[in-house]
C-alpha cells in the first residue's frame, strides 16, 4: 500500500504583562491510516526442507507508523514584549 498521512497543526500566542503564552495543538495521521514503514522477510530453512520433506517458511515483519497520534504543548517565554 502507497504510504499517505494528514496531519493537523495549530497555535494560539497570547500577550500578558509578564511575556508571552503560546498554545500548540497538533495531530498527526488524523485520516488513521496504517502506513507501514518498512517490511522484512526471513526465509527458514530446516533441515527437512534441505531433505526435500517440508516447505520452508517465510516470515513477514512489518513496522507501522504511528496512527493517529494528538498532541498539545504550552510555551511560556518571560520577559518585556511591549513598547517602552
Amino acid at each position: 500500500s502507497n504510504y499517505s498521512r494528514v496531519d493537523l497543526a495549530l497555535s494560539y500566542k497570547h500577550l500578558f504583562k509578564w511575556g508571552l503564552a503560546t498554545v500548540n495543538f497538533s495531530a498527526l495521521n488524523i485520516l488513521n491510516k496504517r502506513n507501514v514503514l518498512n517490511r522484512r522477510y526471513e526465509l527458514i530453512v530446516s533441515e527437512l526442507a534441505k531433505q526435500g520433506k517440508e516447505d520452508p517458511l517465510l516470515f513477514l515483519q512489518e513496522r507501522n507508523g504511528l496512527f493517529f497520534t494528538p498532541n498539545v504543548s504550552l510555551l511560556f517565554e518571560f520577559g518585556f514584549w511591549g513598547e517602552q
